[in-house]
């Protein structure tokens, strides 16, 4: 079996993500009580309410403990990844299952990377656009865009029929009502902020600052990044850039299922990352592993 470990993002995050592991495992008891950070992950994890943890200081955080936690307690079992990726936030956590940083660089660039990004004092907004090409939606930013200085972007390309745009609210409400009046579908996501636009300038430079004592190794196996989709190295300066450009998912998740894996396993909770795969390959085999009974069950027909 060739393995492939993916992670969500921010609007993956559940009350109560990784208390069940801490209650019946000791190793994640252990990375849960030694965890060095300002912020009090454990208080807000386990019994965080989910407005709580939908904040994008906490949100962050708390999901990349939880994938880094899982990442562990597999590599503890022998279950060890032949490829990589993850969406936005949980990029970190691919960054550390490819060996590129260490646990607590990993821990504590999810702190500040949240942290810088909830300083964001803008009225944002984001949005699942389904049913529309990308043509589609660029011309219908071009025209809710013109004349105003705050805008609305393109902010993921996700998996065919499915592309986030993100930004000012109101851009992004005339938007979303301009696709929908053409018989698209927009959801509007549950997040703070405009992430991966230029909304995110002022986070990026402040969280460059704070990368520049990081030390980005070479990785271990391959990472299809977020910028451009493609194995390529990873940098402080890429995922400077990654907070302010559209991430290039869809490209990303073509390039790991030709990487020759036959298994991916996401790590997280409500399916993101999955149900974009089946979009691309319906007979891609793709299995989540959330909870402590998941991850029993995922290792024990590992070794069936």
């Amino acid at each position: 079996m060739k393995l492939a470990f993916v992670y969500g993002g921010q609007g993956a995050q559940v009350v109560g993500m990784g208390k069940d592991f801490y209650q019946n495992d000791d190793l994640a008891r252990q990375f849960y009580d030694q965890l060095q950070l300002d912020t009090d992950v454990k208080k807000y994890a386990f019994e965080g309410s989910l407005e709580e943890i939908t904040q994008t200081d906490i949100t962050q955080i708390v999901i990349v403990a939880h994938q880094v936690m899982v990442t562990n307690l597999l590599k503890r079992h022998g279950v060890i990844p032949a490829a990589t990726l993850g969406l936005s936030i949980g990029e970190y956590s691919a960054l550390y299952a490819a060996g590129i940083l260490t646990q607590q660089d990993t821990m504590k660039a999810a702190e500040m990377r949240g942290r810088y990004m909830a300083e964001v004092d803008a009225d944002t907004a984001m949005y699942a656009i389904l049913r529309a090409d990308q043509a589609e939606i660029e011309a219908v930013l071009e025209e809710v865009n013109a004349g105003r200085e705050l805008r609305a972007y393109i902010a993921n390309f996700n998996c065919p029929g499915q592309i986030v745009i993100s930004g000012d609210r109101v851009a992004c409400q005339k938007a979303a009502e301009k696709l929908t009046e053409s018989k698209k579908r927009a959801i509007a996501l549950n997040v703070s902020s405009a992430f991966h636009t230029p909304f995110m300038d002022e986070a990026a430079q402040k969280f460059a600052k704070f990368l520049e004592q990081v030390n980005f190794s070479q990785p271990n196996i391959p990472l299809f990044n977020n910028l451009t989709g493609e194995n390529t190295a990873v940098d402080a300066a890429m995922m400077v850039d990654q907070m302010r450009r559209p991430v290039k998912l869809e490209i990303g998740i073509r390039n790991l299922l030709q990487s020759g894996v036959d298994t991916i396993v996401e790590i997280g909770f409500n399916d993101t990352i999955k149900n974009f795969i089946k979009r691309i390959d319906r007979k891609a085999k793709v299995i989540t592993i959330s909870d402590y009974e998941s991850f029993k069950a995922f290792v024990e027909d590992f070794y069936a």
